[in-house]
């Protein structure tokens, strides 16, 4: 009963959205405010009144009077005093408007049934906000994760302040203690609007929520007032440049917007105080955020980051992964130790439970016993990117051997080499999947060579493809190819072979364990984008002592030996079948 309640309410708001966007013309926005106007005088109608909405229906249908002045009056009567800035006048026809209010009068708002009429209105607006909007919507799913792993049982005060719809405040208010202080700002006042009547639709005060700019220095009465805070950082372009107001802030440099925002944000925090604040992949991925995560460390202390791979707004076609940095307000620099949690789309409830726990012990400083099943610890000043796909690769490394960076293997050398015109020259290739160094075609004189070919390769050094990398086009410089020419599309690495082992290290590289970790960190929007050297020397691989490197190349290598015998045998007994069969 419940359920089929919920439903029909569910349609009778989505038939009102359609009529008035058909009939009247109105943007989504602003058929779904003409709409919560309409819902916002029949809740506190049927609140006052302790009766149905008919009485007003019926009235509304003998009046004579425009829609905007009998609107006004039962608006001043009924909702002037809660703080709705804006939604004083209508813009409906009489028309659609008597149609809205003869099919909203079949449900019957009660203070016994508002969290059934609540939760439709919260799909309502999750269905037309989000993907369209997506700013303005936090997924249901991904709200629960982050009061989870503060703790419903922990929260005493919470503010959201870029609180859109209000959905991280309703879903506080349902679980956590009952005398929870919750408050929520927003910088629209049609979004403000709506996330009071949405509080309200749940039998929650509208005072709940403010349309306030909390980005502005004005908002001094909350600094240092909140225990919590947890925030969906808004879309830059439009935070930043709202009724001409400007921040004092670099525009040329996009990371500074939400440092900016992440910085007023620890204001309102108490001292100890702790933030979770959702935040997109490049501010904690990208290689121009290297600063921002710099700032970040030194201005909070970081306990844990999220990544929320793959999680899709109910309604909508965003797909883009969210990263929850869950932060504590501190004096001076905190602990540099971090710890990384993968959540996928498709981990069931009990899984995600297992890691907001997890992350829960470490907020709060309890003894984690399972911590090795649900997330990693890494140190952040030892991270140059902090990427947690990245993270998650790296871990699965193994345990066997110990786990370092190339860039404390080898480095990167570019020796230039002056071309003559007619002097010859030999040229190489790196082939893909680890099948090796090969000379390119016959030595070439100068004039002949192309442009870009400015590079000398020596025989033991580790040689990249910066388009290739990723598909395993690494090799070694054998020494008949000692003093090859390359163009810059190739790096060239000395080897410490005190270290490690050249045929060890050739192996290793061509391996899906490394050369995953290049695919992440090579995601480009463009086909054909080169990998960075920097990119290359932060990929680690296991190394084992010396001795047993050599022994599990050697090893490898009269395996590939025997493939590579077996495959002439092949291409020779083909051959052989072509003629015979064909003539060929």
């Amino acid at each position: 009963m419940i359920m089929e309640e919920n439903n029909k309410f569910l349609d009778s708001l989505e038939h009102s959205y359609k009529l008035i966007k058909s009939e009247m013309r109105l943007s989504t926005e602003a058929s779904i405010e003409e709409l919560c106007k309409v819902l916002l005088l029949k809740l506190c109608f049927e609140r006052k009144n302790n009766s149905r909405f008919l009485p007003f229906v019926d009235d509304l249908k003998a009046n004579t009077e425009p829609v905007s002045s009998f609107y006004r009056r039962y608006y001043e009567t009924y909702a002037s005093h809660l703080g709705f800035i804006g939604w004083e006048s209508q813009m409906l026809s009489k028309d659609v408007f008597w149609r809205i209010c003869e099919g909203l009068s079949k449900s019957a708002f009660t203070d016994s049934n508002l969290s059934m009429y609540g939760s439709a209105f919260s799909a309502f607006l999750q269905k037309h906000y989000a993907g369209y909007l997506s700013e303005y919507s936090t997924p249901e799913k991904l709200n629960s994760f982050i009061l989870e792993v503060l703790g419903y049982d922990k929260i005493s005060n919470m503010v959201d302040p870029c609180c859109g719809l209000g959905g991280t405040l309703i879903e506080a208010a349902k679980k956590c203690k009952e005398n929870i202080v919750l408050k929520g700002f927003d910088i629209y006042p049609r979004m403000a609007n709506t996330a009071k009547l949405h509080m309200m639709m749940y039998g929650y005060g509208p005072d709940i929520v403010e349309c306030a700019d909390i980005m502005n220095g004005a908002q001094v009465c909350i600094i240092d007032q909140f225990d919590y805070i947890v925030a969906h950082l808004p879309q830059t372009h439009q935070a930043f440049s709202l009724a001409g107001r400007q921040y004092a802030f670099d525009k040329m440099l996009a990371r500074t917007q939400e440092d900016f925002i992440i910085g007023q944000l620890l204001k309102i925090l108490r001292p100890e105080g702790i933030a979770a604040i959702v935040v997109s992949d490049g501010y904690l991925e990208a290689d121009k955020r290297y600063e921002s995560r710099r700032w970040l460390y030194e201005n909070a202390q970081v306990i844990n980051i999220t990544k929320f791979e793959g999680l899709k707004y109910e309604g909508g076609d965003n797909a883009r992964p969210y990263n929850v940095v869950f932060l504590k307000k501190m004096r001076f620099p905190g602990s540099d130790v971090c710890s990384a949690a993968y959540i996928g789309v498709n981990d069931g409830v009990d899984k995600i439970k297992e890691v907001a726990l997890s992350i829960k012990n470490d907020i709060y400083g309890i003894p984690n016993q399972n911590t090795k099943e649900a997330i990693r610890y890494f140190r952040l000043m030892e991270q140059r990117t902090w990427n947690i796909t990245l993270l998650f690769l790296q871990e699965k490394m193994g345990n066997n051997y110990p786990i370092v960076p190339l860039r404390a293997l080898m480095v990167h050398r570019r020796e230039r080499v002056e071309i003559y015109d007619y002097e010859e020259y030999s040229q190489l290739t790196v082939r893909n999947k680890g099948l090796g160094v090969e000379r390119r075609g016959e030595p070439v004189k100068g004039i002949n060579l192309s442009k870009d070919a400015k590079y000398i390769a020596h025989r033991g050094q580790l040689i990249v493809s910066s388009l290739e990398a990723s598909k395993g086009a690494i090799g070694i410089v054998p020494k008949e190819l000692d003093y090859s020419v390359v163009t810059s599309n190739y790096y060239l690495f000395s080897i410490d072979s005190g270290r490690v082992d050249y045929d060890y290290l050739a192996l290793v590289m061509s391996t899906e364990p490394v050369l995953n970790q290049m695919k992440v960190l090579n995601k480009h929007e463009y086909a054909m984008a080169r990998i960075t050297i920097e990119k290359i020397l932060s990929v680690v691989i296991p190394l084992p002592d010396l001795d047993t490197q050599r022994r599990l190349s050697k090893m490898m290598m009269k395996k590939v030996k025997k493939v590579q015998n077996a495959q002439e045998e092949l291409d020779l007994e083909q051959k052989k079948f072509m003629k015979e069969v064909f003539g060929e």
